[in-house]
C-alpha cells in the first residue's frame, strides 16, 4: 500500500507542478532531483521493481522522460573510441579493480557508501579515458 501511495504521490506532484510539460533527455547531461527522489526508492526498496518501471513507463509515455535512440545518441557509442588496445586493458583493469572494491564497501558499509565509491570510480575512469584520448 505504503508503495501505490508513494507512486501516486510522485505521479500527482509531478502532473501539477510541471504540467507534463518538462523533456528531459541523456543528452542534457542533467537529471531533475524528483527523478532522482523516484530511483532512490527503487533503490532503497522502499518500491520494487515492478513499481519503478512503471513509473518510468508513464514518464515516457506522457512524454515527460524521452529516451534518444541509439542513433541519435553519441552517448551510446562506445566509451573507448580513440583509444589503442593497451589504454582500453588499462581502463578495464580500473573498472574491475571499482567494481571488486564496491561490492566490498557494499557488503561491509552499505549500498549509499558503494554509491558514493563507484561514481566517484566513474569520475576517475571518464578522466583517465579523456587523458589518453588527448595523448592520442
Amino acid at each position: 500500500m505504503m508503495k501505490i501511495i508513494v507512486i501516486i504521490s510522485i505521479v500527482f506532484v509531478l502532473g501539477i507542478g510541471l504540467g507534463f510539460s518538462l523533456n528531459v533527455s541523456a543528452e542534457e547531461g542533467q537529471i531533475p532531483s524528483w527523478i532522482k527522489s523516484t530511483a532512490g526508492f527503487w533503490v532503497e526498496g522502499q518500491i520494487g521493481d515492478s513499481e519503478f518501471l512503471s513509473a518510468l513507463q508513464f514518464l515516457v509515455r506522457e512524454g515527460i522522460l524521452t529516451i534518444p535512440n541509439e542513433a541519435e545518441s553519441s552517448e551510446f557509442s562506445s566509451k573507448y573510441d580513440g583509444l589503442t588496445e593497451k589504454q582500453i586493458q588499462n581502463v578495464k583493469i580500473i573498472e574491475e579493480s571499482c567494481s571488486s572494491k564496491t561490492a566490498e564497501i557494499e557488503a561491509t558499509v552499505g549500498k549509499t557508501a558503494a554509491n558514493v565509491y563507484a561514481e566517484k570510480c566513474e569520475n576517475t575512469i571518464m578522466k583517465k579515458i579523456e587523458e589518453y584520448r588527448n595523448s592520442n
